[in-house]
């Protein structure tokens, strides 16, 4: 059963980033902003399980699988954005530290390729050279993710940036590529030069 003032809170919060968007963009903007909060997941089965009834289930899903391949939310988005960067000072540190999303039954996927399954360890592999055991991490079909954050000298987290990239797709050049560009965008809009901390992966 949905909180009344929990929703009323997620209204206000859709009613600011999704300014500009037409009646059932919003609602489906809430329904999603709702339902990962509720599930913990943005697995659409989950999501449609945590905001509708049980007879309703099927139906709902259905809706807001048709409905996420329709409308465009990248206004909402770069308007939460916004909001995170607005907060960011100078003694901030920027924490950029890529990982992948595996669909391994997403066969039909647009762009999908094979990515490091972190959730599984890796397998020992005896390298025919040396005749040494090494490390292979396991790969499935994915996408890799940008994930940035912003932490203040307290402890506090603010997120920045979570999107996916496909190195199957025709403007992808390398994921150094992708890593900076998203990197200077961020650190431009915050018009400051706060601290980066990179992972291993970058160069």
């Amino acid at each position: 059963m949905k909180d009344s003032g929990v929703v009323a809170r997620i209204g206000a919060l859709v009613a600011g980033f999704g300014e500009g968007l037409t009646r059932p963009e919003r609602k489906f903007l809430s329904d999603l902003v709702f339902g990962i909060l509720c599930a913990q997941s943005s697995l659409l089965s989950e999501i449609a399980r945590a905001i509708a009834p049980e007879r309703q289930v099927k139906a709902v899903w259905k809706r807001l699988d048709i409905n996420l391949g329709k409308y465009d939310l990248r206004r909402p988005y770069e308007r939460a954005q916004g909001a995170m960067l607005r907060k960011v000072k100078e003694n901030y540190l920027f924490i950029f530290d890529p990982s992948e999303v595996v669909k391994p039954y997403g066969k039909k996927m647009e762009g999908l390729r094979y990515v490091r399954d972190a959730s599984e360890k890796p397998r020992l592999v005896k390298d025919e050279k040396t005749g040494k055991f090494k490390e292979v991490p396991v790969l499935r079909p994915g996408y890799p993710l940008r994930v940035a954050i912003a932490m203040s000298p307290s402890g506090d987290i603010l997120p920045l940036e979570l999107s996916l990239y496909s190195t199957g797709s025709e403007d992808f050049r390398s994921a150094n590529e992708e890593y900076i560009h998203a990197l200077e965008d961020l650190v431009h809009k915050t018009r400051h030069s706060p601290t980066l901390v990179l992972d291993r992966e970058f160069d």
